[in-house]
């Protein structure tokens, strides 16, 4: 879509029984560096690194309360792989 009007007027065309989802694209945060966060967080290593990621997840863990109540699936992608579909807080 080149603007939100166009974006809007798509959404206002689609059905009821219309499948609807919302990918949003993570082009910084690939598999291997998602599972070395991760691992640092069980191991309780803060960075700053860490800290970002963390923010990240909240704000996908609110985007998909917002996504589910319009009646839509999250889908997380990431540089090189599909980290993982947001299956909830």
């Amino acid at each position: 879509m080149t603007g939100r009007d166009e974006f809007i007027d798509s959404l206002r065309v689609l059905s009821e029984s219309d499948k609807r989802e919302v990918v949003i694209v993570q082009p910084h945060l690939t598999e291997s560096v998602y599972r070395h966060l991760r691992a640092a967080e069980e191991k309780k290593v803060m960075s700053a690194e860490l800290l970002r990621f963390r923010r990240l997840e909240l704000l996908l863990n609110l985007s998909y309360s917002s996504v589910v109540k319009a009646g839509a699936e999250l889908l997380v992608l990431a540089s090189a792989n599909t980290v993982a579909p947001t299956s909830g807080p």
